[in-house]
């Protein structure tokens, strides 16, 4: 159950502990390895086909 909060209160994004911030290295890393991409390598997502589209936003 979520705890409720004001409607004023800021929400907290990001890892909150220090194992949600090494899943999340974790996961980044596997994949930039699975992909060969890296974060900071943005796709050019006008100039990818359908099957592309998909491969990318569904990994």
């Amino acid at each position: 159950m979520t705890p409720s909060r004001s409607a004023g209160e800021p929400v907290a994004y990001g890892p909150r502990d220090c194992a949600e911030e090494s899943l999340a290295v974790m996961l980044t890393t596997e994949w930039m390895l699975r992909t060969g991409r890296r974060l900071g390598d943005r796709p050019l997502l006008h100039r990818l086909d359908a099957a592309a589209l998909v491969e990318f936003w569904g990994w």
